[in-house]
């Protein structure tokens, strides 16, 4: 991949503290509960770098940054197209949106793998550790205050409330 280095990292994490919004912070019960989590951390999710298709995502995380190094990965069949009805029930082909999959690690963690999609700047992703921990990153929901769009929440998966559904 294309940033892996710890000069990179540290001058990543010297450019998220330089342009961080707010300080990230624990989420509060309220919050949580209201995601079905028992517990996580709010954070701004960046997008510091970005070459060709990958990515470089920093996020700003209450102990200390974590940087992903993503790059582009389709989930689409061979043959994937998109076809859209016309309003007398014909068919036409239509230009699909970009591939908006990753794959990739986190940068410092040896073993670690990340699956991600990145949608209007928002990053949903899954994190496994080398260790076997398992992370989650989620679009924190705009709320009517105005809170900011790159906003947020990591969550471990043992931190899920069991609510007996399923998503």
């Amino acid at each position: 991949m294309l940033f892996r280095s710890s000069l990179l990292a540290t001058l990543c994490a010297v450019t998220l503290g330089a342009t961080s919004l707010a300080s990230p912070q624990e989420l509060s019960r309220e919050t949580a509960l209201g995601r079905g989590l028992t517990g996580g951390a709010t954070g701004h999710c960046q997008v510091l770098q970005a070459f060709d298709g990958n990515l470089l995502v920093g996020f700003e995380h209450p102990t200390q940054p974590l940087f992903l190094e993503l790059s582009p990965r389709s989930v689409r069949a061979e043959g994937f197209e998109v076809r859209v009805q016309l309003a007398d029930g014909s068919w036409e082909l239509a230009e699909p949106e970009p591939v908006r999959t990753y794959r990739g690690v986190v940068l410092g963690e040896e073993g670690s793998r990340v699956a991600a999609s990145m949608n209007e700047g928002r990053l949903s992703a899954r994190i496994l550790l080398a260790s076997g921990r398992e992370w989650w990153i989620e679009p924190l929901d705009p709320s009517p205050q105005g809170q900011q769009h790159d906003l947020h929440v990591l969550y471990q998966s043992d931190q899920v409330l069991d609510t007996g559904r399923s998503c």
